[in-house]
């Protein structure tokens, strides 16, 4: 996974997130739960709820 930092505070972002506004609706929770794992095991640091 590649990085980027935000600012000068030394955060750094995955440059790929995960949106998940549809999780919930469209996606059923046994499917979210699998792609939340997913991200986290190709370290994933960003996930967008909107």
């Amino acid at each position: 996974m590649k990085y980027r930092n935000l600012g000068k505070y030394g955060l750094k972002l995955s440059e790929i997130s995960l949106g998940t506004m549809y999780y919930g609706s469209y996606i059923k929770e046994d499917q979210a739960i699998k792609c939340l794992d997913e991200g986290v095991n190709h370290r994933l640091n960003v996930i967008s709820y909107e």
